[in-house]
C-alpha cells in the first residue's frame, strides 16, 4: 500500500459539473486513478486506486467465518455503487448524481482524511456527526486507551 497517509479535514464546494479538488498536496496519492463509492455515515470512500486492492482484502479477511452472506453484501454494495476516475487536469473528481443523494450531498462538502482513503461527507451531515462537545465523552467510553494518559476514576494518569 502507498505511504502516502490522506489525513485533515477540507472544506470544499462541489463546481457546477459535481465535481471537487482533491486537496493539492494529496494529488500525487491518486496517481493511478480515484475510486469513489457509498460509505457509512451516510458518508463516500474515496481512495486512491492503489490503495484498493489490499485495503479491500483487509476489509473482507474481518469478517467473521460463515459471514458469506454479509461478504457477499457488502462487495456488492462497494462494487456495484464504484466509480473509477482519472483526476482530470485540475485535480478534481466527478461526483455522480445517485452518490451525491445517497450521502445528501448538494454544494457544501468536508473531505476526512482517514489513512488510507477519504471520507467524503455533505457538511451538515458531517456537523451533525461531529458533535465536539460529545467527543470527550466518546474516548471515555471507548476501552483501549489513547495517547500518554489514561482517565482513571476522574483523573489523567501517566503509562
Amino acid at each position: 500500500m502507498t505511504s502516502n497517509r490522506l489525513y485533515s479535514s477540507h472544506n470544499l464546494k462541489l463546481d457546477a459539473k459535481g465535481r471537487i479538488f482533491i486537496p493539492a498536496k494529496q494529488r500525487a496519492a491518486f496517481g493511478e486513478g480515484a475510486l469513489l463509492t457509498v460509505w457509512q455515515g451516510p458518508s463516500l470512500l474515496l481512495m486512491p486506486a492503489q490503495n484498493w486492492e489490499t485495503w479491500e482484502s483487509e476489509v473482507f479477511m474481518r469478517l467473521p467465518i460463515g459471514a458469506s452472506e454479509s461478504y457477499t453484501k457488502l462487495k456488492r454494495t462497494l462494487y456495484g455503487n464504484m466509480s473509477m476516475q482519472e483526476l482530470d487536469s485540475a485535480g478534481r473528481v466527478i461526483i455522480s448524481p445517485r452518490l451525491k443523494k445517497y450521502a445528501h450531498i448538494n454544494t457544501d462538502v468536508v473531505l476526512i482524511g482517514y489513512g488510507y482513503y477519504y471520507e467524503l461527507w455533505a457538511a451538515e451531515e458531517w456537523e451533525k456527526y461531529n458533535v465536539l462537545e460529545e467527543i470527550e465523552d466518546f474516548f471515555k467510553s471507548v476501552k483501549a486507551p489513547f495517547g500518554p494518559f489514561e482517565h482513571q476514576n476522574g483523573t489523567e494518569q501517566g503509562r
